[in-house]
């Protein structure tokens, strides 16, 4: 429970990151919703990551792309 925690509350960093703004305008709702919607992104981000290792295990190249491809979607602003 205290990691899934901790994924919202840096799911809930990303999404304002996304909508380029912070969250002292929000309110408390509004804050628990962006919890749980930026957990279950960084949840999927995980899982697809998972499966894009276990896919190109045997292609180290393919990996290191995705993997910065995946980065340069995360830090777009």
């Amino acid at each position: 429970m205290t990691e899934f925690k901790e994924m919202a509350i840096d799911g809930r960093k990303l999404c304002m990151k996304i909508l380029k703004s912070d969250d002292s305008g929000l309110s408390e709702e509004d804050k628990s919703n962006l919890d749980k919607a930026g957990g279950l992104i960084l949840q999927a981000q995980r899982l697809l990551v998972g499966i894009a290792q276990k896919t190109l295990q045997n292609d180290p190249e393919s990996l290191r792309q995705f993997n910065s491809e995946l980065e340069q979607l995360i830090n777009q602003k």
